[in-house]
């Protein structure tokens, strides 16, 4: 039976989380290249919805399936961490004699209109001129405007339709694409061309990645000898992929060089969680959570630190030190907290009604 789940990649998606987490507190330790946890996403969610729903496309109802699936994950959280931020939004406007929170910077196509951009989830797909409200929910309006093709993608693949070169081909032009025009992988909604969106070609780019890591996996899983292989791959690209994100080395254009890496680190991990799992329950149970936790934490933790930093700092003038490692572990300590009971008492039991509303 193919293993389904990945513990250690679950985990490597909950310590990326984390990072984003910490480079947007932007104090004590930021990494300085902490966005391309972005990309490891994207490259992850293609790969494991390829395991999770590849061998499903016989069923005649798998495409609307998958997509309520995917909106059954997605959307709840979403919708919560965005109607969180209202209140927030009010506070701060009438505590601070009318300003706008962030100073407008984040809703320069308009509030209302960045509002309903981001209920229907297409805030990120090429109708924006900036991030808006839940900054990092960006990144989640391009996997689900991505996920809407990629069920067709799967059952192209298992139906050969679609053929190795097409599948390599198209992260390769999208990064293309992105080198030639910004040179850099931190880009968001800037467009390409004038027109193409940025954020949305390393979404496509990535998720195509991840099926393609998908197939290499699927290829090498049966291979005797690969196993050794496999895990000096492993550790050695999670430690170069920390290393791009944490040690502030400015290279041209080096951005880039992580999405090889990250491709190998989640291929070869997964040959060696297939062969090798780890059997130590409890080891194994923190494991499962902390990965169950890493969406909440990528949502939840823009909520707090909006409110830590423009109504805490800067309306009521609490002396916060950001550059302290104090500051920085009640900030981790307040959005874990938060997330895990968020994620235990709405984003489960939410996920589970909206797919029995959908069947």
């Amino acid at each position: 039976m193919r293993l389904t789940r990945f513990v250690i990649l679950d985990f490597a998606r909950f310590v990326f989380a984390l990072l984003i987490a910490i480079k947007h507190f932007d104090g004590f330790a930021a990494p300085p290249k902490a966005y391309l946890a972005v990309d490891f996403f994207f490259i992850l969610s293609g790969f494991v919805l390829s395991v999770a729903y590849v061998d499903k496309f016989k069923s005649k109802d798998f495409y609307m399936n998958f997509i309520t699936d995917r909106i059954s994950r997605i959307y709840p959280l979403h919708i919560l961490t965005l109607f969180a931020l209202i209140p927030i939004h009010i506070l701060y406007y009438i505590t601070s004699g009318g300003k706008i929170l962030e100073s407008g910077w984040s809703y320069q196509d308009g509030i209302f209109y960045t509002f309903v951009l981001n209920v229907l989830l297409i805030q990120n797909v090429g109708v924006n001129s900036s991030v808006s409200w839940n900054a990092p929910s960006w990144s989640i309006s391009v996997e689900m405007f991505v996920n809407l093709f990629l069920g067709l993608i799967l059952i192209a693949v298992v139906h050969k339709r679609i053929v190795w070169p097409f599948l390599i081909a198209v992260p390769i032009a999208c990064y293309a694409i992105i080198f030639s025009q910004f040179g850099s992988l931190a880009v968001t909604y800037e467009r390409a061309f004038g027109f193409i969106n940025s954020g949305l070609l390393r979404g496509i780019a990535g998720i195509f990645l991840g099926v393609v890591s998908f197939q290499c996996w699927r290829w090498l899983e049966t291979r005797p000898k690969i196993i050794t292989a496999a895990i000096y791959v492993s550790i050695t690209t999670i430690m170069v992929s920390l290393l791009i994100m944490i040690v502030p080395i400015k290279i041209p254009n080096g951005d880039f060089a992580i999405v090889p890496i990250m491709f190998c680190f989640i291929t070869s991990v997964a040959i060696v969680e297939a062969r090798r799992p780890i059997r130590f329950g409890y080891i194994r149970s923190i494991l499962i959570y902390l990965g169950a936790l890493s969406y909440s934490v990528y949502l939840i933790h823009w909520v707090v630190l909006t409110f830590i930093r423009y109504q805490i700092a800067y309306v009521w003038e609490v002396n916060l030190n950001f550059d302290s490692p104090i500051s920085l572990l009640a900030f981790i300590a307040i959005t874990l907290a938060l997330s895990a009971l968020i994620h235990q008492s709405f984003e489960i039991p939410m996920k589970n009604k909206l797919k029995a509303w959908f069947a």
